[in-house]
């Protein structure tokens, strides 16, 4: 059984980068949204709001501050905008972009490059082949060409 009485050695930069971990960690579960409605979002916002109190009483309002507004304990703007966290945050958010964007166009093209009854006879398998196939693909387009590979791609499938 764990020990109930849990106690962590950190130094004062230690502490720092794991509040700016539990802010990127909001973000990640939560999607930025002031309030997470998922049982596990609720979850993180419940320890962000303890590790956010107890930094505020260690002296860290130079990264959280209370919010008279939310009634809670919010990041302040230097976390938010200013911080390696925010760097790491907008490079995830940039790549999940791409990566969502490659492979919904992906799924479109296969679809586009058959008919609909031959789309919805191909088990799931076969689809997801076809689609990691034509990601693929886009991928190299988009190094060789850029953004305009999905304007070459959509041209060269008759779109």
């Amino acid at each position: 059984m764990p020990d109930p009485d849990i106690s962590l050695d950190l130094s004062q930069e230690e502490f720092a980068l794991l509040i700016e971990i539990v802010f990127l960690s909001y973000w990640v579960v939560c999607g930025g949204q002031e309030v997470c409605h998922e049982e596990y979002g609720k979850a993180v916002q419940a320890l962000e709001q303890k590790l956010y109190q107890l930094a505020h009483r260690q002296g860290y309002q130079q990264l959280v501050e209370f919010s008279n507004e939310r009634s809670e304990f919010v990041p302040t703007a230097a976390l938010e905008e200013n911080s390696q966290a925010r760097a790491a945050l907008e490079f995830f958010s940039e790549d999940c972009f791409w990566e969502e964007l490659v492979r919904r166009y992906a799924t479109v093209e296969v679809m586009r490059s058959m008919t609909p009854e031959r789309w919805e006879s191909l088990g799931d398998d076969k689809r997801l082949q076809l689609e990691k196939q034509q990601e693929e693909l886009i991928r190299q387009a988009v190094q060789k060409h850029g953004l305009h590979a999905f304007v070459r791609i959509s041209a060269e499938a008759g779109g």
